[in-house]
């Protein structure tokens, strides 16, 4: 016997032997066998080609080292290597209308029941999504007929797909058509003929109020008309279109039709595609006049020179023109706080008013007026402070109103007409100015005396009386403390 099996194919064909028999005795005898091994024919799919050459024992299209390389019994017909995905057909054309958001699903099959993932490739791949577990394709933006996207401009889209089972891939070459629809006409207008945009009151039948326009996504031609019964068309018996023009066939009435006429315009482009655009157009009427305030010059310490400019006088006569002054925020024509400085301009454009009989270094508020048939007219409030006088002793102080006046380097002071002024701190005082350069001032009153006193001084005083430099520190009721540099003590004065 053998001890193992012999293959033609893959082992020698030749085999010599060497057998003894031996008896009882011992005696033997030994003899040399030669073994031819004789070939058999395996050919385990029938096909004339030995398994030994066959690369495909099994005969099931898959070759014996794909098999062993996937795991596959080469010699099973029934086990097969994996098979690549595929799809019904190579070519696959779809078409989709303009301007809609469409999708479409391309699919694959796989033999082997492998889950396939898709990918998008060629020309114009860039314009889809797609989803890599479904294959559905869908357009990035709804595509328009009119402003073609893809590379060549012609609607027709040009991608592949992809789809592969991990190991093994199919494509499929996609086209998409887009094709016209029509489209509504856009963007109905009117624009009015008047240089105000406004319709105005009591114009004369036949008048041309304005032309009108829409935008057709094809370029159809347009058609207008008048189109409606309810309240958004109440004015349409006053309207007729020619062409593209708006007449007035009637009269507007402000008092009965305002603020605004009401009508309803419908555009058609032959081709069933229509538009209604309701209207309301304002009614020009008559009203008060626009005035500006335009602010004040050569402000003296008792005066200044107020301008104003009549902007529109409401298709009115204007009566009057001037400005009102005020020391209050809030005040009109009729203010009894209000000081009226009226000017002899009737007429558009600027005027000039002198401000006379104002208090020094008072803070006011100006504003233009104008007056015509339908009321007063306001501009806006100006705000300006009158100097102080030459001889004032606050050079450089800016006024808080009220007589109240902000001093830098002394603090905030109340001014009476008098030249008597009150100090926050040092209370009561008459104040002159010394004259010079340095803004010195001399203060006095009953307690103290003379005093004198400059910016680079303060709170130093000096007494006139004593010849003596005095530390101001504070004021209590009707008493201040000072040092005084004299007595080398307080004193209280």
């Amino acid at each position: 016997t053998t001890l193992a099996s012999f293959d033609f194919e893959a082992n020698a064909t030749s085999f010599s032997i060497l057998a003894r028999v031996t008896d009882e005795h011992n005696a033997s005898l030994t003899k040399a066998f030669a073994i031819e091994v004789a070939n058999v024919i395996e050919d385990l799919d029938g096909d004339g080609i030995e398994d030994a050459h066959d690369p495909d024992d099994d005969g099931d299209g898959f070759s014996d080292d794909e098999e062993l390389a996937y795991g596959s019994d080469p010699r099973n017909p029934q086990s097969i290597a994996n098979q690549p995905p595929s799809f019904a057909e190579a070519n696959a054309t779809f078409a989709t209308l303009e301007n809609n958001a469409s999708s479409f699903f391309v699919t694959a099959t796989d033999p082997d029941g492998d889950v396939l993932n898709y990918s998008i490739a060629g020309a114009d791949a860039n314009l889809f999504d797609l989803n890599a577990s479904t294959g559905e394709i869908s357009f990035q933006q709804p595509p328009d007929f009119e402003s073609p996207d893809d590379l060549d401009g012609d609607n027709v889209h040009q991608v592949e797909v992809n789809a592969s089972d991990g190991s093994l891939w199919t494509l499929q070459a996609i086209t998409i058509t887009v094709t016209n629809a029509n489209q509504d006409p856009t963007g109905l207008n009117l624009s009015l003929a008047t240089a105000d945009q406004k319709l105005w009151e009591n114009a004369p039948v036949g008048s041309h109020l304005g032309n009108l326009a829409a935008t057709d996504p094809d370029g159809d031609v347009l058609s207008y008309s008048l189109v409606g019964t309810g309240s958004s068309s109440r004015d349409n018996h006053l309207l007729e279109i020619k062409g593209d023009k708006l007449y007035l066939k009637g009269v507007f009435d402000y008092e009965t039709q305002a603020p605004y006429a009401l009508f309803r315009i419908r555009v058609e482009d032959g081709q069933g595609g229509s538009m209604e655009k309701d209207f309301s157009e304002p009614i020009q009427n008559t009203y008060v006049g626009i005035v500006r305030t335009m602010g004040t010059t050569a402000v003296g310490a008792r005066d200044a020179l107020a301008e104003g400019n009549v902007l529109a006088d409401g298709w009115n006569e204007v009566t009057e023109t001037g400005f009102l002054v005020s020391q209050s925020f809030s005040f009109k024509l009729d203010d009894p706080g209000a000081t009226r400085f009226p000017s002899s301009h009737r007429a558009l454009g600027s005027f000039q008013v002198k401000l006379d009989g104002l208090k020094p270094g008072a803070r006011y508020y100006c504003r233009a007026y104008m007056v015509n048939a339908e009321g007063v007219s306001y501009g806006a409030r100006k705000r300006f402070t009158t100097t102080l006088d030459a001889d004032n002793p606050w050079k450089g102080a800016t006024a808080l109103g009220k007589g109240w006046f902000d001093v830098s380097w002394l603090g905030t002071v109340y001014q009476t007409d008098n030249r008597w002024f009150y100090h926050q701190d040092l209370g009561w005082f008459h104040a002159t100015a010394d004259g010079s350069s340095d803004q010195g001032v001399w203060l006095w009153n009953p307690d103290t005396g003379w005093l004198w006193t400059a910016p680079q001084a303060y709170p130093f005083l000096w007494e006139h009386d004593t010849g003596n430099w005095l530390y101001f520190l504070a004021r209590k009721g009707d008493k201040r403390t000072f040092f005084s540099y004299h007595l080398q003590a307080w004193v209280v004065r």
